[in-house]
This record gives C-alpha cells, structure tokens and sequence, in this order.
C-alpha cells in the first residue's frame, strides 16, 4: 500500500487548513496509509480516522509579540530548525 505524508504545524487550531487536511486524510485512508506529522504533540481539534497515523517533531515554537525584529529572527531560525527536523524524521 502506498504511503502519503502530510505536513502541518498544528492539528489543535480550528482553522481550515486542519479541517482539510483531515478530511482528505480521512478519506484516503482506506485506500493509503496515511500520516500527519506535525511540529507540537497536540491533539487534533477535528476527529480523525483510527487508520490515519499522527506522529509529531515535538518542537514548541513561539513568537515574541513585542518584537518585529525579534519575530523575524525567530521565525528564520524556526525555518531552518523545521527543515533539519524533516529531513531527519524522513531518514528515520
């Protein structure tokens, strides 16, 4: 069977991007195995089909508020950090 990987940050929020992913996730899992990987080790907001895996990178990321030039260089270093971690978890 084969497989397809998708990529979230999150599964907690109750945006749209989470509820489409896990339609399509859900749908195609009698055809696929299907996992989601996603940076925190929150549950998924929206129900999820036992067939479909969830596995996680466990990175917590945060962004300071107060700072523009702060938020700019955290989300560069979260960038790369998350590259690093994806590349990792494929070789795995």
């Amino acid at each position: 069977m084969k497989k397809i990987l998708f990529y979230i940050p999150s599964l907690y929020p109750s945006g749209s991007i989470e509820r489409v992913v896990t339609t399509i996730a859900n749908q195609l899992c009698t055809k696929y195995n299907i996992t989601i990987l996603t940076k925190d080790n929150k549950k998924s907001f929206y129900d999820l089909d036992d067939r479909v895996d969830c596995d996680s990178l466990n990175y917590n990321y945060e962004l300071n508020m107060e700072s523009k030039f702060q938020r700019i260089i955290s989300q560069s270093k979260n960038l790369v950090s998350s590259v690093r971690m994806i590349a990792k978890y494929l070789k795995k």
